[in-house]
């Protein structure tokens, strides 16, 4: 909806914003939700249970946090705001083929979709089923350690907030030599958790990743909003939405399977073919062009 609702010199601001306020919560809760946790197991080490009691008092604490959003909700005020027209509006099938049709022909919007597919399917699985084995096998402080290594990552999405619409305007047209930079890191980050044992390294580590993720994710996001007219937006958006979730459980799953033979095999496998995802990328003459599309009206 943010194309709708800002001008499109703003995209990217107005996406470091958005994507920020998620970052902020995952920089924020892990570090409050692990020291809750942690405090409660500390305060109540003689009696059975005491970390699960940590966990009831988390959720408890979580489930008021969403009288904020009912709050957001209705202060929000939608009057004046022109939704596009669809030449297939009637027909649901229809437009959703039209939309898959639209990204797939457009070579430079088909590449960008098979990247973040990749990348997407590499590092969701290792970070949500990886990173708490990670912590309570090798991390010292269990639930605590988790909290501070997902907080270093949502902290790093947090910095780019800051950096991400100076940064495109920096590099300009070395853009794509810098998106290749940050999913190089990807890998490498992914490769070094394998092999950590110190919470400190680790919470470098996803810190690094995060302030490349947050750069990645509102770099590519604005770029979709900018190339794709406004009456197909809301459908190649749903197909990259649909990329980007849809893959989650599959990469889960496989982690899950992945783990149980080798913690560190998964890490430094996942990082190996996230560095070929690379060479991938840096191998395209489309992605060249990423740059004119992003600093246009900036």
């Amino acid at each position: 909806m943010l194309p709708l609702l800002v001008k499109p010199e703003e995209l990217t601001i107005s996406n470091s914003i958005y994507t920020g306020t998620s970052y902020l919560s995952i920089f924020i809760g892990p570090v409050l939700a692990g020291g809750l946790i942690a405090l409660f197991a500390h305060a109540r080490t003689a009696q059975s249970g005491a970390e699960m009691t940590g966990i009831a008092a988390a959720m408890l604490v979580d489930a008021f946090t969403f009288l904020v959003s009912v709050g957001t909700l209705l202060w929000m005020k939608w009057q004046g705001i022109v939704k596009p027209q669809a030449k297939t509006a009637g027909n649901i099938l229809a437009s959703i083929k039209e939309g898959i049709a639209y990204l797939w022909h457009d070579d430079l919007l088909r590449t960008m979709f098979i990247l973040m597919l990749a990348a997407n399917f590499l590092f969701v699985g290792p970070m949500l089923v990886g990173i708490p084995v990670l912590a309570d096998i090798r991390l010292t402080g269990g639930a605590a350690a988790y909290g501070m290594v997902m907080g270093g990552f949502g902290g790093g999405n947090i910095l780019a907030i800051l950096l991400t619409n100076r940064l495109v305007q920096v590099v300009g047209r070395r853009l794509v030599i810098f998106m290749v930079v940050v999913i190089a890191t990807f890998g490498l980050g992914l490769g070094l958790l394998g092999i950590v044992s110190s919470t400190l390294v680790a919470f470098m580590i996803l810190l690094i990743v995060g302030l490349g993720n947050g750069v990645l994710e509102i770099t590519m996001i604005t770029f979709l909003q900018r190339k794709t007219p406004k009456e197909m937006l809301g459908r190649v958006m749903g197909m990259v939405m649909l990329a980007g979730v849809g893959l989650v459980p599959i990469s889960q799953a496989l982690t899950g399977a992945f783990i149980k033979l080798s913690l560190t095999g998964l890490f430094v496998g996942a990082g190996g073919l996230m560095l070929l995802v690379t060479v991938w990328m840096a191998l395209q003459p489309l992605t060249r062009t990423i740059h004119q599309v992003l600093t246009a009206e900036s």
